[in-house]
């Protein structure tokens, strides 16, 4: 009937899960996983683009440049055989859009073996992928983004992003100076 708390984290390189870490378990976990078993590196990625998040929670330009870095990664030797996964922080939308790009642009063989997933967090739920891209999609309105603090968030939050063994990519529209509070 309790919570049971995780101590020990074997799935990420250490790189990855301490932003879950830092945001869920004020620190106490502790990384098993040496991060000089993944060669790919670096292996937290930022990417951000000139987007904007649209009436239904999507943001194109996010879209596009997720399914534009997936299929170039596809081609590239160091991520011969990896996994990939990607995890919408806001809603079902972004992700049904970058699906539908990644289905049309990829052999339907590809997406197979690369055990492509994209949806919110929960597709994700006890699974895991190699490499992970996570599309905030979110953009400020008027000001900045109200602070997203909550149960809801944060948990959305560390299970999108603890899901990446080996490398996690954020692709995001945000001004950290302009935008964030």
């Amino acid at each position: 009937g309790g919570q049971l708390c995780l101590k020990e984290h074997f799935r990420c390189v250490e790189e990855i899960i301490q932003f879950s870490n830092h945001l869920c378990y004020q620190g106490q976990v502790r990384p098993l996983r040496d991060s000089s078993t993944s060669k790919l590196e670096p292996h937290v990625v930022e990417h951000r683009v000139e987007g904007q998040c649209d009436g239904n929670n999507v943001n194109r330009k996010e879209s596009l440049a997720t399914a534009s870095l997936i299929a170039a990664a596809i081609k590239q030797p160091e991520y011969a055989g990896k996994t990939f996964g990607v995890g919408s922080l806001l809603g079902d939308d972004q992700a049904r859009d970058v699906d539908s790009l990644l289905r049309r642009h990829l052999a339907p063989v590809i997406y197979e073996e690369r055990r492509i997933v994209c949806g919110n967090a929960a597709p994700f739920q006890g699974d895991e992928r190699d490499v992970m891209f996570l599309t905030l999609v979110d953009s400020p309105q008027e000001g900045p983004l109200p602070f997203r603090d909550q149960p809801l968030f944060r948990k959305r939050f560390n299970v999108a992003a603890s899901r990446a063994r080996d490398q996690m990519w954020v692709v995001h529209s945000l001004n950290a100076e302009r935008d964030l509070q």
